[in-house]
């Protein structure tokens, strides 16, 4: 019998997504305290504001997925579960956090 058909249990997708999102907030987290260690003793000014944007973009994306997962667990399930701006704002600034990542790569 499938999990879906079973009363009261949401089945596995709310729990990959939580792991989902956890996972990318940790790789972004580890992004972060790289930038930061990468210089050394005393890390630049490009450093920092590279190491805190990905840890605040690691703590959006925990909470993120700790809403979507609640989201998911609701039954019925809402009408609108798309999450088109979470996912557009996430995506833009993981691509920001790489080219800034990649400019501390090629100008130290």
């Amino acid at each position: 019998m499938s999990e879906r058909l079973i009363p009261g249990r949401p089945g596995l997708q709310p729990e990959r997504t939580d792991l989902s999102w956890v996972r990318t907030a940790l790789l972004v987290a580890i992004n972060g305290g790289l930038l930061l260690l990468r210089e050394g003793g005393s890390p630049g000014l490009l450093c920092i504001l590279g190491g805190s944007f990905a840890m605040a973009l690691a703590i959006m994306m925990v909470l993120t997925g700790m809403r979507r997962t609640r989201l998911l667990r609701l039954r019925p399930l809402p009408l609108h579960l798309a999450p088109r701006q979470e996912v557009l704002i996430t995506g833009i600034s993981v691509a920001l956090l790489g080219a800034i990542t990649l400019l501390m790569i090629f100008v130290h």
